[in-house]
Parts: structure tokens; sequence; C-alpha cells
């Protein structure tokens, strides 16, 4: 049965100047090489992923928008894709609008790069930095009249000091309520409501199946909280030495992201 190797690319796979080492490059080759299944686990949407990573790229498969999409990435097939239900939208922007959070909402699946807004707080400069890189894609603004259009998850931008929303559990019920810190300032939270069972973990579990791969070979990589799923089911999960305080000392630690952290992985693992 072939190994796994997943990784999160912001943070972790990506050094500090948004870059994958040569070195780590060349072990992704050599992981096809050798039969080793090579796997991209990130919070981006499908369109950023496709404008960062060459069509080329040496993996297998691409698990976006933190397991709300998987591609099979040779043949660029989407394998598998979720949508909020039309009863769930209402209830979680009810409850983000009512708090004076700052949100996006994405379009379905492969268009998820495109979204509406709701801003509360003019001077989020987080959410302002994240939507004037993104001005291309905004459909307009979000509010009672546009809640059936289809969408894939919501995105509130959450300044640090502020706390989280309460969901109720009937949100809980029918989504998976993800945290992450922000990869644009580091210090803002991001919670991305997703539909049910989407996550990272979850997306894991997906491929072990399509490439009968087991549990027991599959290796993991991450850096943050939206991470923490597929560290976990993975038989073997690392965070790299930059990874969110909070987090180091729950997996085992790895070299930086700036030292080739995949190279190390497979090395630690005499994978090579």
């Amino acid at each position: 049965m072939p190994a796994l190797v997943v990784s999160d690319l912001d943070g972790t796979l990506l050094n500090d100047e948004g870059r994958i080492s040569g070195k780590d490059f060349s072990t992704l080759l050599r992981f096809r090489k050798k039969g080793i299944i090579g796997a991209i686990a990130t919070g981006r949407n499908l369109n950023s992923c496709r404008q960062l990573l060459p069509d080329d790229f040496p993996i297998e498969y691409l698990i976006f928008s933190n397991g709300c999409g998987i591609m099979h990435w040779p043949s660029k097939a989407i394998i598998s894709a979720h949508s909020l239900s039309s009863e769930t939208v209402p209830l979680v922007f009810d409850v983000l609008k009512g708090s004076n959070f700052d949100f996006f909402v994405h379009s379905v699946i492969p268009q998820n790069h495109m979204y509406r807004f709701h801003q509360y707080d003019r001077a989020n400069a987080d959410f302002n930095l994240r939507m004037n890189r993104s001005l291309n894609f905004v459909l307009g603004e979000m509010n009672e009249h546009t809640l059936n259009e289809g969408y894939s998850q919501f995105l509130a931008i959450i300044s640090p000091n502020t706390p989280m929303p309460e969901f109720d559990e009937q949100v809980h019920r029918q989504c998976s309520v993800i945290k992450a810190t922000s990869p644009l300032n580091g210090t803002s939270k991001w919670l991305e409501i997703y539909p049910e069972n989407v996550s990272k973990g979850y997306a894991l579990k997906t491929v072990c199946r399509l490439t009968d791969c087991h549990l027991e070979q599959t290796y993991a990589l991450g850096n943050d909280f939206n991470d923490i799923s597929m560290l976990e089911i993975a038989a073997y999960g690392h965070l790299v030495k930059n990874a969110t305080a909070e987090l180091i000392g729950m997996f085992n630690p790895i070299v930086s992201n700036n030292e080739n952290p995949l190279s190390a992985l497979a090395k630690n693992h005499k994978l090579l």
C-alpha cells in the first residue's frame, strides 16, 4: 500500500518569502518517483492555488478551502465539492450580522474565489486588506435578498481581542466551524464556516479511500488551527517550529518553514 504525505501551504511548505524551496520541490519529485502520494491541504481557494502552483506541480491531490473541495491535480478534475444548504446560509448570516462581525460569503466551487461581503467595522484592517487584494472577485454586498444564490463558506475576520461569536446547536449540527490565524497579518482571527464534515482531516480520509492508502501510512505537516484535524488523523502529524504558539506541544515539532520542512519530515521517517 502507498504512503501519503500531505502538507499545508502558508507558513508550512511556503517559506517566509511565499515560496517552496528547491529542496522541498525535489523531495516531492522523489516522492512521485518512489510511488509515495504527495498532497497539499490548504485554506486557499481553488483559484488562489491555481495561481500559485504550476500545472505540473508534483502532487497527486490538492485539498483546498480547508477540505471543502478536492482536486486530482494531474488531471485538474474536481472529485469532491461541498456547499452550504439553503437552510444554513440564513442562520449563519443572522448570527454574524447580529454580532456586528465583518465577513465574506464565498460562491460555490469552482467559483469560490467570488464572494459577497458584509462590513460593520470600516477600520478592520485585515478585512480591508483581504478585500483590496481581491476586488476583481466582488459580487456585491451580502443581504437578505442574496441569501439563495448558493455559497460554499462564510469567512469572518475578527480582531485579536474580540470574542468569537456564539452559534446555536443547530448551526453546529449543520456546519464545520474552523478557526485559523490570519495569513495576512498573523494576529487577526479567521472564523470559517463550512458545510458539515468539511475539514482537512475529513479530506485526508477521502484521499486515503481514493488511493487505497491506510491511515497508518499517512504523514501530515501543518502550522495552524485549521491543520489540527489532519494532524490528529494522520499516523504521523508534525508542526513546523514557527507554528501558532497555542499549538506548540500538541504535535511533534519539526524544523521551521524556512528550513525545508518537507525534506526534514522525509528524512526523519526514512521515506526516501
